[in-house]
C-alpha cells in the first residue's frame, strides 16, 4: 500500500502544503482482517497473516480457513525445501 504524506506549515502568507514522495507501508508480521462488507469470495471473512511485504512483492497466509494443501505441496509451490519430513503430509 502506498502512502502519501504531507506537512502543513503556517507562514505569514497562509498555509503551505508540502507533499513527500509516496512510500510503501511495511505490513510484514501484521494481520489483515477483512471488513464485514467485503464481497470478494477469496477474502470475505478472512484473517491474513502477512509473511512478506515490500514495494515489489507481498505474501500472506489465510489463517482462519481449512485447506487441503499439505506442507510438502506448499513448500514445493514456493520453491523451498521441507526439512521436517515427518510433517510433509500434514495439512496447512
Amino acid at each position: 500500500m502506498l502512502v502519501s504524506r504531507f506537512r502543513a506549515r503556517a507562514e505569514n502568507t497562509g498555509l503551505e502544503l508540502q507533499w513527500s514522495e509516496p512510500r510503501c507501508m511495511d505490513l510484514k508480521h501484521h494481520f489483515l482482517i477483512a471488513m464485514p462488507n467485503m464481497v470478494d469470495p477469496n477474502f470475505s471473512g478472512s484473517v491474513v497473516y502477512v509473511c512478506e511485504h515490500n514495494d515489489k512483492t507481498a505474501l500472506g497466509l489465510v489463517i482462519n480457513r481449512p485447506t487441503e494443501l499439505t506442507l510438502a505441496r506448499l513448500f514445493d509451490k514456493i520453491d523451498l525445501k521441507l526439512e521436517i519430513a515427518p510433517w510433509k503430509d500434514e495439512l496447512v
